[in-house]
């Protein structure tokens, strides 16, 4: 079933078939939104392609549509995104939304004027969105179908490609700002369809498809990919197979020098750019882990090649047996703390991926039939690692796993689970939601599985309204160790009515499980509310599939139980009560 979402694109067999994949994903599917399509062109199966890629992701849509090409009017003078109330917002809007182009007899000072105005119109719709609050997508401009200069379009004032590039770099530039709209990148994806393949003249002229029906999958995945990393649907770890895999050979054959890796050779120079990529993923947050059938000593050797772009401190689980890799695979899930469905697990053996496939079904597998590059492919166009923000957590994240591999080896040391806290030597700062860490706390709850007892998700909006709510009481903070800064991990908000706090939000990362940072958060949390009067707090326990770290938490810090389902609970805790738990963290609050 899953073929159906992976390249090339039918957007024929995905409507034949549209009613069993629903049948496959609704029951599976653990959000609901609703999403606005504003439309510059008629936007036809788009809104049937996004629903099968959402559920495909585990989220459940109701799309609405607006009247045909008023997206500018709807969004700066009317009322349906009040009305519909949604949770997204989709513009529509392709080069044929552009009316007024530049022409040649027309001067330069005409033609800045035009682009001023191009422009204002674009600030305008963004600032007004901005204003709603509402998660939204808006799209580029993807380059003209004809040129009347030929090449010289590109760099001609008057020509439209070179127009279109400016254009494009204002919206890179602007986007740069806001926090809740994200682009749809359609110059990149009309470029690696093929111009002719994104528009058909017949289409356009005859039902106003801008972009051609054949071409609409690509684009309804690629909305899909925005709203699901933003959810916390994206991929979190690349787990990697080594020989015919990062190199070409067998490491236990061939020796470090005789692997096929590097220049001056077809196949060794594709490994090379494999390991490019997967470097630069390693960057940008992904974590990476080995998966191999070897013995571990030759494993890393292989590492030790000149050309290699890796390193075996790059890997945040090294694990190199000859057990099966499924076995392997449930080990490095226990090592990471992160659950299957977070990983991508790349193999050159057909075998081995049917194994992992047939035992840990929530893997994402992939190989490749003749060149190493197909594994790139296919994770950059199947948006397994897609991300909309990176934060400075995100930049650090590798980093910070492998280092956790230091502070299990403290903690199998130590005497006590006490001595083990302390000679962590943690040290938190901790802080009211403002402007400076919003956006890392937004992209925190909405990605927190683990150590999240109401499972909450959050808009821009929503937590906009909590930090500037005088009745709320925020906690953001971030733990330091003995091997460094962790940056913001975990975050706790509450709404006061009279003499009652409720815990609405509590969310942790799991890097930091088991430290205790959160008795030293509540402890704060108990002083804030003694501070206010409050006599009561009251919290609560909605059961998922991966919350069950945080199942007794309540119970733990001294709440009492006043009301138990099978998959929720309600608590409350009387103020006066509690005993402060925090003994190994130092705490620092600034406002």
């Amino acid at each position: 079933m899953n073929d159906f979402f992976l390249e090339p694109l039918s957007n024929v067999e995905l409507i034949r078939n549209r009613n069993k994949i629903k049948e496959k994903y609704l029951p599976l599917a653990t959000n609901k939104i609703k999403l606005l399509i504003l439309n510059g062109s008629t936007v036809g199966e788009l809104k049937e392609f996004i629903y099968l890629f959402l559920l495909q992701h585990g989220i459940e849509s109701e799309i609405f549509e607006s009247t045909y090409n008023s997206y500018y009017e709807d969004v700066m003078f009317g009322s349906i995104i009040e009305d519909i109330n949604p949770d997204w917002v989709y513009i529509h809007t392709t080069n044929k939304n552009i009316y007024h182009w530049p022409m040649p007899n027309m001067t330069d000072e005409e033609i800045d004027l035009l682009y001023s105005n191009e422009v204002d119109k674009i600030k305008n719709i963004y600032n007004r969105l901005e204003e709603k609050g509402v998660y939204t997508i808006v799209n580029n401009y993807e380059m003209p179908i004809e040129r009347v200069y030929g090449n010289y379009d590109f760099v001609s004032n008057s020509g439209f490609c070179n127009y279109i590039n400016k254009v494009n770099y204002f919206i890179s530039e602007e986007l740069g700002k806001k926090e809740n709209i994200f682009i749809n990148d359609i110059m990149y994806l009309s470029s690696l369809v093929g111009l002719n393949f994104w528009f058909n003249e017949s289409y356009w002229y005859s039902f106003k498809y801008a972009i051609s029906p054949a071409a609409l999958p690509n684009v309804a995945k690629s909305i899909a990919n925005i709203i699901k990393s933003v959810y916390g649907k994206s991929k979190k770890v690349l787990v990697c197979d080594l020989d015919n895999t990062l190199w070409g050979g067998v490491i236990g054959d061939d020796g470090k020098d005789g692997i096929l890796i590097g220049q001056g050779n077809g196949k060794a120079e594709a490994f090379l750019d494999v390991q490019k990529y997967i470097h630069r993923l390693k960057l940008r947050g992904v974590i990476l882990a080995v998966n191999s059938k070897n013995d571990i000593t030759l494993a890393k050797e292989g590492f030790n090649n000149t050309y290699s772009q890796l390193i075996v401190d790059d890997f945040s689980s090294f694990v190199a047996n000859w057990d099966m890799k499924s076995s392997n695979m449930k080990r490095i899930e226990e090592e990471l703390n992160l659950f299957q469905d977070s990983f991508v697990f790349i193999d050159d053996n057909p075998a081995e991926i049917e194994q992992v496939k047939s035992s840990c079904s929530f893997v994402s597998c992939i190989s490749y039939e003749k060149s190493p590059h197909e594994i790139l492919r296919k994770i950059d166009r199947d948006g397994y690692f897609e991300t909309v923000k990176l934060s400075k957590e995100d930049l650090i994240r590798t980093n910070l796993y492998s280092k956790n591999k230091k502070i299990k080896e403290l903690e199998n040391n130590a005497s006590s689970f006490d001595d083990y806290l302390l000679s962590l030597n943690m040290k938190s700062l901790l802080s009211p939601l403002n402007k400076s860490n919003i956006s890392r706390v937004e992209q925190l709850i909405n990605k927190t599985n683990q150590f999240n007892p109401t499972t909450m998700r959050v808009s821009s909006a929503d937590i906009l309204d909590y930090m500037n709510n005088s009745t709320t009481i925020s906690l953001v903070g971030s733990l330091q160790d003995v091997y460094g800064d962790n940056g913001i991990v975990t975050s706790l908000v509450a709404c006061v009515n009279k003499a009652i706090a409720n815990i609405d939000i509590w969310v942790m990362s799991c890097r930091v499980f088991n430290r205790e940072l959160d008795f030293a958060l509540f402890d704060q949390f108990i002083v804030f509310c003694k501070e206010r009067n409050i006599e009561e707090v009251h919290a609560k326990y909605l059961k998922s599939s991966k919350n069950a770290y945080v199942q007794n938490l309540y119970e733990r810090l001294g709440f009492i139980v006043i009301d138990a389902k099978e998959d929720s609970k309600i608590y409350v805790l009387n103020v006066s009560e509690y005993v402060s738990k925090n003994k190994a963290i130092e705490v620092n609050y600034e406002h």
